[in-house]
């Protein structure tokens, strides 16, 4: 992958443009196939990623589901853990990247 800073800093010919959002949305259409294959018959704890209704119907109630379960393997458990705190729309959250139980 390349990224390239400005947007007048690379000049693509139209038909090279063309070529390049054609192969997108071929790859795309692909990519969607692979993806729903692999996650047919994934669950997160009660949930099946790969039933009728879809993801993004899914999306609150996954991570509820993902929420729920790692409370109940840190509850009651001392829990250090290192990150990074970022400001996320004027508030501060915290990304951990490493945890240590006790």
């Amino acid at each position: 992958m390349c990224f390239f800073a400005g947007g007048d800093s690379l000049v693509i010919p139209a038909g090279v443009q063309k070529f390049i959002e054609y192969k997108k949305s071929t790859l795309k259409a692909q990519m969607d196939d692979v993806a729903s294959k692999a996650i047919r018959d994934l669950r997160i704890g009660d949930l099946a990623l790969g039933s009728d209704v879809s993801l993004s119907e899914q999306a609150d109630d996954i991570q509820t589901q993902m929420l729920q379960e790692t409370r109940q393997k840190l509850f009651g458990r001392n829990v250090s853990a290192r990150g990074s705190i970022l400001s996320v729309h004027d508030e501060l959250w915290f990304f951990p990247n490493q945890i240590q139980l006790s």
